[in-house]
């Protein structure tokens, strides 16, 4: 938050990243892996920028999940396009965090950017893969200052303290306060077709027309949000959308792994509000009978191909096979067609069901 607007948007090193890596995605990037390493220094460590380089870790020829190495996925920056368009109309010598403490950054953030600014800012995420399944996730919210996280003893977001000192997780446990998830019935009729998904650049929207989840037309009228964050967008089905716009589900488009990894572990820990004992969101993974490619990775992924595979292990139930990660030499760059949805929305099951879509239903904890 030190670095200055114009250094932000400068490209960073040619030795690091991708040609286009700015300053303002590599900087993240560089700090959270550093951290990372001091945690766990044997964990797999997958980034956007840079992927991996731990390849030779991840042991292809085990099969048994609970044997399978620990694999952090994170996406450092997500939005930093839309960041970067937005910090632009502040003085150049002006730093990120300086702009972040005005009273008015809000405001100008939803009007340049989309709203409501909880679900929509830039922000940074990371998730955690352990013996095959997502345990947690992590993911702050850069513009509102939010710390959202989520694993097997709920879900809990807090307002980041403006300077920062060291805090243990008692502290952290007094600040944080529940995030509530809707739940989607009969009374939310009008609800069970708006979504949000990424079509913002070539081949997504004919991504989107295949999955066949709609009608062209129908997209149209029910695509709430052309260009939604990866990350957060999760929380669209939280209690910071606004509930008169309540949504029925979010799509992965053929996105990238950083940008739908952090949803996986909601779907395992949310519990639906009227059935304690039941996960709250369905999770389908959407194929087609027509191939789509970009960046050479398939956007939507048959069962074969997929990283998500039953294991004999764990009852025939779904784990994140590593061995299928390990067949990128970038893996980073692992797409696929992720759907989620409350339990209580009939009509999209319907449709996913008619469709042959795969429900993803995790293996148990070990």
């Amino acid at each position: 938050m030190m670095v200055t607007i114009e250094e932000a948007q400068r490209k960073i090193s040619s030795t690091f990243g991708k040609p286009d890596t700015l300053v303002i995605d590599g900087t993240p990037e560089i700090i959270l892996t550093n951290h990372l390493r001091q945690y766990d220094s044997q964990a797999i460590i997958i980034t956007e920028e840079i992927g991996t380089d731990d390849l030779a870790k991840l042991q292809p020829d085990v099969e048994d999940p609970r044997r399978f190495r620990t694999i952090f996925i994170a996406d450092p920056m997500d939005r930093s396009k839309v960041f970067c368009s937005f910090l632009s109309q502040f003085p150049a010598e002006d730093t990120i965090g300086e702009v972040m403490r005005r009273e008015d950054t809000g405001v100008k953030w939803v009007a340049s950017s989309g709203g409501p600014m909880e679900i929509t800012g830039g922000s940074s995420a990371i998730t955690c893969v352990r013996r095959g399944l997502p345990i947690f996730s992590v993911m702050v919210n850069h513009i509102t200052g939010q710390l959202v996280w989520c694993c097997g003893a709920g879900v809990y977001w807090m307002k980041i303290p403006e300077v920062y000192e060291s805090t243990d997780l008692d502290e952290i446990l007094k600040k944080a306060r529940p995030l509530v998830f809707r739940s989607l019935n009969r009374n939310y009729q009008s609800s069970m077709r708006r979504f949000v998904t990424f079509t913002g650049k070539e081949g997504y929207l004919a991504n989107l027309e295949a999955s066949k989840l709609m009608k062209p037309a129908e997209l149209e009228t029910n695509l709430f949000f052309k260009e939604p964050g990866g990350p957060l967008r999760i929380l669209y089905l939280s209690e910071f959308q606004q509930e008169e716009v309540a949504l029925g589900f979010i799509l992965a488009n053929g996105e990238k792994i950083g940008e739908w990894i952090h949803w996986l572990p909601f779907a395992r820990f949310v519990r639906d509000s009227g059935h304690a004992d039941e996960p709250a969101f369905k999770v389908y993974e959407v194929f087609q009978e027509t191939l789509r490619m970009k960046d050479t990775a398939l956007m939507a992924t048959p069962p074969a191909y997929s990283i998500f595979q039953p294991s004999s292990y764990a009852g025939g139930r779904i784990v994140i096979d590593v061995r299928r990660v390990s067949a990128f030499v970038n893996p980073s760059k692992i797409r696929s067609t992720i759907l989620i949805m409350p339990r209580g929305n009939s009509l999209m099951t319907l449709l996913a069901k008619q469709y042959g879509h795969r429900e993803i239903e995790f293996a148990n904890e070990w």
